[in-house]
This record gives structure tokens, sequence and C-alpha cells, in this order.
């Protein structure tokens, strides 16, 4: 179980709330770089016939903090695949003097392709065509001049390059994803403005049925409705049939997935199944400090249930 990486997941989906619904989707010809100039590296261009590298296209900016963490991870990631046709692009749409002194500074620490956008028209044709609010954020282009992946460069960039380069990428179960973070997004900026409305009670339902065989994405998106601060009128029913589904494509074995069933039950009022299913995630739990977590929860499940009698 990793609880940290089920929040940052969560935090994703709440982070780019009020942004447009996206118009671009997974698989599509990537658009061409427009680049008003290359401040480090070679000029390259994705798309091209007959090339056969993968291109890691990056956005960011040297006003960004979480991109400064990113460069570093971004110039391990470039030494590590260069030898395997992966090829790593920065692209920021500064001005180019903004954009020099800050590459130079860095030094080998920013060790890939640098380039300065023109006009905006890369981050166009990528960011805002994604519907994507924030940065870093990162696109892979495969061989085939198509867009196979997108997200931040920190969560899972490497593993999706080793499945690109091994043939063992899904891309179709990738589209599953990216049209679960545009309808979870959807969702979250109807129920913390108005509440749970005929619209979000739809995108709810659309979404159990897109990702039934998807537990991580079910189990994230119930974690939003029960924790997120901002939704009005939690609909706890719907948070239940979604950590309940959760759970059971995952055979009920993975306490990630239970944890987050029994606080569901918990607040649907099923304290005494919550503490049942508490009991069976800390048994399964192999990790100390997981298993101090959850014991700490079922403890308080258990005052809670003692209190309410």
């Amino acid at each position: 179980m990793n609880a940290h990486f089920f929040r940052g997941l969560v935090l994703a989906i709440v982070g780019l709330t009020g942004g447009v619904v996206s118009a671009a989707e997974l698989g599509m010809v990537a658009p061409p770089l427009k680049i008003q100039e290359w401040v480090k590296g070679k000029p390259v261009q994705v798309g091209t016939p007959g090339d056969t590298n993968i291109y890691v296209v990056e956005f960011w900016a040297t006003w960004c903090g979480p991109c400064r963490v990113t460069i570093p991870h971004l110039t391990t990631l470039q030494k590590q695949f260069a030898s395997r046709g992966v090829i790593v692009v920065g692209v920021s749409d500064e001005e180019v003097d903004t954009v020099k002194p800050f590459v130079k500074d860095m030094g080998s620490k920013m060790d890939y392709t640098i380039a300065v956008d023109k006009d905006q028209a890369t981050t166009q044709s990528y960011l805002v065509a994604f519907g994507a609010q924030g940065i870093p954020h990162a696109f892979v282009v495969g061989r085939d001049g198509r867009i196979l992946w997108e997200g931040h460069p920190m969560m899972a960039l490497d593993k999706v390059l080793e499945e690109i380069l091994a043939g063992t990428y899904d891309l179709k179960r990738a589209k599953v994803s990216g049209q679960f973070m545009r309808d979870a997004q959807q969702y979250h900026r109807i129920v913390a403005t108005v509440g749970s409305t005929p619209e979000a009670v739809r995108l709810g339902n659309k979404i159990l049925s897109e990702t039934k065989d998807h537990p991580s994405l079910l189990q994230s998106f119930a974690t939003m409705i029960l924790t997120d601060a901002r939704i009005r009128n939690r609909d706890l029913k719907l948070a239940l049939d979604a950590a309940q589904a959760a759970s059971l494509a995952a055979t009920n074995l993975e306490p990630a997935y239970l944890q987050t069933y029994a606080r569901a039950l918990f607040d649907n009022g099923k304290s005494q199944e919550a503490i049942e299913i508490q009991r069976k995630a800390i048994s399964l739990t192999q990790n100390p400090e997981d298993k101090k977590f959850l014991e700490s929860g079922l403890q308080d499940y258990q005052k809670r249930n003692a209190a309410d009698k």
C-alpha cells in the first residue's frame, strides 16, 4: 500500500479545476513544435517521417518552483534513455532573455534540449488543447508521431517510457485514465461550487461505469469525495459504491482499497462493517508505518462508534 501515491493522485484530480474541457486526446498525431529559439541542444521536430525517436515534450518556466524540482529528474531520464532513442525537450513560453541565463546557470543539472515557444503556439497545441492548467506538464510522443501519454513528469513517466520501449504500453488503458481525470475534474468543479446536481450524479455514474476495471481510479475518486474540504453535500453513497468496487476489483486483498472502503462505510453510518474492513486492511499490511496509520484509524472508528451508542 502507498497512501501517499493515492493522495497525490487525488491532488492531481482536484488541482486542475476551473480549466477548459479537453479538445485533444491520447493517440492523436502530435502537433509540430513551433519554436522561437533552441536555447540548448540541437533542434528537433516530432513526427518527422522516418524518425524513430521517442520524445518527451515538457512544459516549464523559470519562475515555477515545481518545475525546478523536476529538472534533475528529467536530466536523469535523458541520460538513462538516450541510447534507446528518447529525447527530452523542455519548452518555456517565457522571453529568450529570461530562459537563456537560467539554463546557463543550471549547467549540467539541466542536461537536455531546451527551447522557447513561438508566440505560445506550442503551448496552445499541447497544454491548452489537453486542458492542462498547470506546469510542469509532459507529453510523450511515440515513434509513430502520436501522443501516447500526458501528465506530471514526476508521476509514472519513467514507467511509461519503459513500457513504450518494451512494447507493452497499453494506450487503451491510458485513454481510460485520461478520460477519468477529465470527468473527475469536471465532477469536482460541480460539487465544489453548487453541490450534488443531476449533472454531477450523471458524471459520477459515468465514472463508475467506465472505470470498473481500474481499481486505483475508483479508489482515488472515492477518496476525493470523502476527504476534499471544498465539496458541498458529499454523495456518500457514490463514494461507497466507488470504494467497494475498487476493493472488489482487487479481490479485497489490497489494504489501501480496504482502508478507503472502511472510511466510506463509516461515513455512510455502517460503523461495525467499517471496523471489520479496517481490521482486515491491518491484517494484510506489512509496512510498519502503514500499519500504524491504519490502526489509528481503527481506534478512531471504535471510539466514535462507542460514543454513538
